[in-house]
């Protein structure tokens, strides 16, 4: 047993309950799943990944990771919500479900962030591989080497870094903290749902991965600048934020190679991209130019400790007092009142491409992934020439999506829209490990 470290502990006193950062990722295969051979490789990858081989628990008010032996559940999909820390998923923090040609991973943030769990992914997916007959060139096998875990790495040595990179990063550091600490990102709608509702409204918008990047190179923008000025443009169309002055994308930042850090568990934290509402008037380029500029000059290890610093703070308080930890849960995870976020932000992922690199791709048709986590949201991915948009939010106005896809069409591009209604994540009550 050992303490959950501080990137991750945060995670379970702000994101859980009704409130759980739920990821998933889908993947649409060549054949349909062999559920059987499917096993054997899931068997057969967790033994390398003790950092996800765990159930959380709570021990003198601090939380710990026990190491969990039991098998990983793999279900037929069932299309329902299911609780995590639970006889639901055997303890663990995650599971795999299938359904026909699809395998869909569900995890709670607070085991890692995305770039984390892809590298358990592409293991199993490798193992899955190798058990149906797939061979691997000489020179795949070498490009796999460093997004695949092929045994169970040393950590001797390393373990803080493995395990609590903010603990490491931050312990001999005098600077305050006093960084970006995580907020909800606030509703745009006037009429939101009720705050026990855990649905999310939610439209996907697909266009050509190809045609996009084009658009941006001809921008002399990045992919992520040219997306958070058409989301931010469009939010600023919103009749119920005529009056705001600046819009704000939050755009996560893998902090691993900002730090030279190979953990898996959650090391990524946000950058802000602000929009003023005078920069309507200047041209899709020079607003891009500005978002990339605010980015470029924001991704540096200094920016990120001030943060990381916060947390660690933050953290230590609530474990240190004597108050009620579910009290603390709750208040943390209760949404604010529209309009107390100043300016109006909303969250930005861009995880990118979702290839699953040499030799993997070959299983796949296409591959996208979702997050839920009760905030106004908008996560971009691209699998070969699909790019998708996925708007998340808590309300039935359709207002948002529509603006968002109307500044997508304003590129040219041959986009399209679809509703996919009202989506419930998977779920981590706090009672589970306190």
């Amino acid at each position: 047993m050992r303490e959950l470290g501080f990137s991750n502990k945060l995670f379970y006193y702000t994101f859980v309950g009704r409130s759980t950062f739920n990821m998933q990722l889908l993947l649409h295969l060549q054949n349909p799943v062999d559920e059987s051979l499917l096993r054997q490789a899931v068997d057969c990858s967790i033994s390398r990944f003790p950092e996800f081989a765990m159930t959380p628990i709570c021990k003198g008010g601090h939380l710990y990771a026990k190491e969990n032996q039991e098998k990983v559940v793999l279900r037929y999909e069932d299309h329902k919500p299911h609780a995590f820390a639970t006889d639901d998923s055997n303890g663990y923090l995650f599971y795999l479900s299938y359904e026909k040609m699809e395998l869909r991973f569900s995890w709670f943030h607070g085991l890692t962030d995305f770039r984390g769990f892809m590298v358990l992914v592409r293991t199993i997916l490798y193992e899955y591989a190798l058990a149906q007959g797939l061979s691997f060139t000489a020179e795949e096998l070498e490009s796999l080497k460093s997004t695949v875990r092929f045994s169970v790495p040393d950590f001797a040595g390393n373990e803080e870094d493995t395990f609590d990179p903010y603990r490491k990063y931050t312990r001999d550091i005098s600077i305050s903290g006093n960084g970006n600490m995580p907020s909800w990102a606030s509703a745009i709608h006037e009429e939101q749902y009720g705050e026990e509702c855990r649905e999310l409204n939610s439209y996907e918008i697909i266009c050509s991965t190809s045609d996009y990047l084009k658009r941006a190179k001809e921008f002399g923008a990045s992919s992520a600048s040219l997306l958070s000025v058409l989301v931010s443009t469009a939010t600023f169309q919103m009749e119920e934020v005529d009056a705001t002055k600046s819009v704000v994308s939050m755009l996560p930042v893998d902090l691993r190679p900002l730090f030279s850090s190979d953990t898996l568990v959650n090391f990524s934290d946000g950058i802000f991209l602000p929009m003023e509402r005078n920069d309507l008037s200047l041209p899709v380029g020079t607003r891009c130019e500005k978002i990339r500029a605010s980015m470029k000059n924001q991704i540096f290890p200094e920016t990120f400790l001030p943060v990381m610093k916060s947390k660690v703070e933050q953290v230590r308080a609530i474990e240190e007092t004597d108050a009620d930890r579910l009290d603390i849960i709750e208040k943390n995870i209760s949404l604010p009142e529209k309009g107390s976020f100043t300016p109006l932000t909303y969250a930005l992922t861009y995880p990118g491409n979702l290839s699953l690199g040499s030799g993997l791709d070959r299983m796949l048709t296409d591959a996208t992934v979702r997050g839920f986590a009760r905030a106004s949201s908008v996560i971009a991915s691209s699998f070969k020439d699909h790019f998708r948009i996925l708007i998340t939010y808590r309300s039935d106005n359709p207002a948002w999506p529509n603006a968002i896809f109307k500044e997508v069409q304003s590129l040219g591009l041959d986009a399209k829209m679809q509703h996919l209604g009202r989506l419930k994540g998977d779920i981590l009550n706090p009672e589970s490990f306190l």
